[in-house]
């Protein structure tokens, strides 16, 4: 195995190990208010090599990559014809339709052309007086939490987004448990994340 799929393959197994606990007992932690959730959050530890060769896969991949109506598409052909890494596209194909099964798991019927409405802010990244905020509205919420059900990879995650975002807040984000994301989102609102100057979440809530 190449020691670029095995960088792939451990940032999968660093996002399932990243411990989250939820509710009080961290001194960044802010009480619970309706679906706003408090969150303790280690921060995700990465080499320099480890994040250069995840940013250069999300940059890689993110001009394949669109939404339409809550699917997640993936142009393996023109990725392979530009010269993406073969197991890097077969990776992101397979993350992308693990997405995809969970969206059609929520019965949403595309086929007569419903649209999703997007509710809230979806600019991401915003710098706050401490830390940074990551902006998304509803749509890239039910998506992002798609793809936390479906296992997907840092890397695409990062490409997957509507807003350009870091590996390392990326990283971050990947940690997340989906269910945590849902219920931030529960009234279509869009979602907001606060996250430490270092990229460790400790609270979400809804717009």
């Amino acid at each position: 195995m190449s020691k670029v799929s095995t960088v792939r393959r451990a940032k999968r197994g660093a996002i399932g190990a990243m411990t989250f606990v939820l509710g009080v007992g961290s001194s960044l932690a802010f009480a619970n208010q309706g679906n706003a959730q408090a969150i303790n959050a280690e921060e995700p530890t990465f080499t320099d090599e480890e994040l250069q060769q995840i940013q250069a896969d999300a940059d890689a991949i993110e001009p394949f990559i669109e939404n339409e109506n809550g699917v997640l598409y993936f142009d393996e052909e023109s990725a392979i014809d530009a010269g993406v890494d073969e197991v890097l596209v077969s990776e992101t194909s397979t993350d992308i339709d693990n997405a995809n099964a969970v969206q059609d798991s929520v019965a949403i019927d595309r086929s007569v052309g419903v649209q999703q409405t997007c509710n809230g802010r979806g600019d991401g990244l915003v710098q706050a007086e401490w830390g940074q905020y990551v902006y998304m509205d509803s749509c890239d919420a039910d998506t992002f939490s798609n793809l936390l059900v479906g296992g997907a990879s840092i890397a695409t995650i990062a490409g997957a987004f509507s807003f350009s975002v870091p590996t390392v807040v990326a990283g971050g984000l990947a940690g997340l448990g989906a269910a945590v994301v849902s219920q931030a989102n529960v009234g279509n609102t869009g979602i907001r994340i606060h996250m430490t100057p270092s990229a460790a979440v400790f609270w979400i809530g809804g717009q």
